[in-house]
């Protein structure tokens, strides 16, 4: 909302034990009245006043006076103006016709026989109604109903059933409004009062749109609602975090002052999300989300004008219009087209395809992907449906999602780090409220291993404690996030606020960045020990888009060499983020653990050969220091081998060498004593 806006606490309940006594009665404010014997006050009703200490209430003159619930006083009618009806086109009659009219905003404060008001205009002809909605028909009394099960129409149509080897597309599509879909509800709230003086529906139809009434006031709430029983998909295909179903509409905002438009989710019995809000005026655009939990879930605009600053409505046409909304793969929802199914080998009837499996465009056959891609378009057709696994991950068995096993090549180093599978729970802080109290994020992820079925689940039991048992959130994951308080009082752990971060691995490399645009800076941690061996770092992303986050969150874990630290190593934020984000959308950790050390080699090892003694020569060896490397290859034992202290041939060298040597001193000493004689 807003700044200065004011913004609604919910309370869930409220406990309270024993009364205050009292000696005496007090009396009522004005406004509101008490008999004889009551022990509280009601507010006078609308159109009747009180003043402080009534019994009862008076009667406001009904053609020149009005009033509030609870009003010490009367109020003169104003003259009527244009802003104090509105148009509305009449339900389609047995002739399939509307018409447009104009009716009273209600209550009706103002008088039509003033000098200078104004009167309602008159209808308007009678015009041809709308067709159905896609998925619906009209029965004989020209009422849209939705069409009967394996059956389509485009809405101006009869419905058909769906020819044989395919299947109707369940949906909802909605684009002519001139009834409100029985799925959908419309209310008006308005956090002063918890209702709105108007009794009015919040908003209205208008053909090719749906659009916010004038209200009671420019604070109040108009909202309209669209609840979905579930998504489709197949027990087989379904795995947690994948996209289930998106939602589409098209919309308009057009406003003098800063109002607001918004748009909420309610999944299951989970507390309302704002998914996105816009301010002030919009041009007429498209937005587009998808969800990724298969549940009830409910979908809320809720469109505000300026707050006011008195009790007129100042701001009547400033208005929020929804032209389309359509819902996809919704459960028990209508058909609008049928596509080409997968056909079961002996019966040839539809049947939905495995997991990991996409349907041949020739044959119409389910067909598992490729080794190395995944499955990400369950209705597409044909290979496109499989997509290709990110850098340094892997398809999994069923070939529904991409892993990483644990290990990671490069041109030097080889890496493997099973002990890291499975699910690890990190803690982040402490962290202090302004009341002193302890607290810390708690980030539940797994890495890799176990097929990329291995999810983290968070939960919101901050309500664990309230009658509603229920109303316990929780949220499943590679990557999430929830803030942990250890209770005092209980003898359970409190968590709330948790949010995914991450829905599916999008890569493994030792590259700050990957092809997809993704970065993890190495600057905002301190710099390696080992910096010659690089760090190995698994992106992650998140589809669940928020106001703040509107391409969803990414996440980077980048494992790092440490040998000194024990498997489970240090889980580290960076220095300037110590809840690991700067920005609430981009989240970095660093993993300080031994498993990230390269795979020990050949090359790690150093050969000591000793001197020959007693005829055995013994062979060490031994780790290069400082020792690096992890797992791989394990260091070889000593080698003892029989040798000579001097061999045989070195014998007879040393023999013919002491021959020759006294044969040549006995030869130069004869020739020398031979030659001094002749001299």
């Amino acid at each position: 909302m807003l700044k200065g806006r004011p913004k609604p606490v919910l309370i869930r309940s409220i406990w309270i034990s024993g009364v205050a006594y009292t000696s005496q009665c007090f009396p009522c404010l004005a406004g509101t009245y008490s008999k004889e014997g009551f022990s509280t006050c009601s507010p006078c009703p609308r159109n009747t006043y009180s003043l402080k200490g009534a019994s009862s209430c008076s009667k406001c003159n009904d053609v020149t006076e009005y009033s509030e619930p609870g009003s010490a006083e009367c109020k003169l009618r104003p003259a009527c103006t244009d802003q104090d009806y509105f148009e509305v086109h009449t339900t389609c009659d047995h002739d399939g016709m509307t018409q447009l009219t104009y009716r009273w905003v209600k209550p009706k404060f103002c008088r039509e026989h003033l000098e200078g008001a104004v009167t309602l205009p008159a209808s308007g002809e009678k015009q041809q109604c709308p067709p159905c909605n896609p998925g619906f028909f009209k029965n004989n009394d020209s009422v849209c109903i939705p069409c009967p099960k394996d059956s389509f129409s485009d809405g101006t149509s009869e419905c058909q059933q769906c020819p044989a080897g395919t299947e109707p597309i369940h949906g909802y599509e909605f684009k002519w409004w001139n009834t409100l879909p029985d799925v959908m509800q419309m209310t008006c709230f308005n956090i002063h009062t918890n209702h709105c003086r108007s009794v009015d529906d919040g908003w209205n139809l208008a053909d090719d749109n749906i659009f916010t009434s004038v209200g009671s006031a420019d604070d109040d709430y108009l909202i309209l609602s669209l609840e979905v029983p579930g998504f489709s998909v197949p027990e087989l295909d379904y795995r947690e975090g994948q996209v289930v179903g998106t939602i589409t509409f098209v919309f308009e905002t057009i406003c003098s002052e800063d109002c607001d438009f918004f748009f909420m989710l309610d999944i299951g019995k989970q507390v309302s999300k704002l998914v996105q809000t816009w301010h002030g005026s919009n041009e007429k655009q498209s937005f587009k989300y998808s969800l990724s939990t298969n549940a009830t879930t409910i979908f809320s605009w809720a469109f505000q004008r300026s707050s006011p600053t008195n009790d007129t409505r100042k701001h009547v046409s400033d208005v929020a219009k929804i032209f389309f909304i359509n819902v996809t793969n919704v459960l028990d929802g209508v058909a609008s087209y049928c596509k080409s199914c997968a056909l079961d080998v002996d019966t040839r009837s539809c049947v939905p395809c495995p997991s990991g499996h996409y349907i041949d465009s020739s044959s119409r056959f389910c067909l598992p992907c490729p080794s190395g891609t995944h499955l990400t378009n369950r209705l597409a057709d044909g290979i496109v449906a499989c997509q290709p696994c990110g850098l340094g991950t892997k398809s999994s068995a069923d070939h529904s999602t991409c892993f990483s096993d644990c290990s990671y090549a490069q041109e030097h180093f080889s890496f493997n780090y099973i002990e890291l599978a499975g699910l690890h729970t990190k803690l982040i802080g402490p962290n202090f409220t302004p009341w002193g109290k302890k607290y810390f994020h708690s980030f539940n992820f797994s890495i890799c291993g176990q097929q990329g079925n291995a999810l983290a689940s968070c939960v919101d039991n901050i309500t664990l404690l309230s009658t509603d048992s229920g109303s316990e959130g929780i949220s499943r994951g590679l990557i999430c996030r929830s803030n942990v308080i250890l209770s005092d009082l209980h003898s359970v752990t409190l968590s709330s606020q948790a949010i995914i971060l991450a829905d599916w691995l999008v890569g493994v490399s030792t590259n700050n960045t990957l092809k997809k645009g993704m970065v993890a800076p190495s600057e905002i941690f301190s710099s390696s020990s080992f910096p010659h061996i690089p760090d190995v770092i698994h992106f992650y992303r998140s589809s669940d888009a928020t106001p703040s986050c509107q391409n969803g969150r990414t996440t980077t874990i980048r494992l790092r060499c440490a040998p000194a630290k024990p498997i489970d190593g240090e889980f580290i934020a960076p220095r300037q983020c110590h809840d690991g984000t700067c920005d609430g959308c981009t989240f970095h950790f660093l993993w300080l653990t031994p498993a990230a050390c390269p795979l020990c080699t050949q090359d790690d090892v150093n050969i000591i050969e000793e001197a020959c003694r007693g005829g055995v020569q013994k062979i060490q060896h031994i780790w290069k220091q400082p020792h690096i490397c992890h797992r791989g290859l394990s260091l070889p034992e000593d080698i003892k081998r029989h040798c000579q202290t001097i061999s045989w041939w070195m014998r007879i060298g040393i023999l013919v060498g002491t021959f020759l040597g006294c044969l040549l001193i006995s030869l130069t000493f004869y020739f020398w004593k031979r030659n001094r004689k002749t001299v």
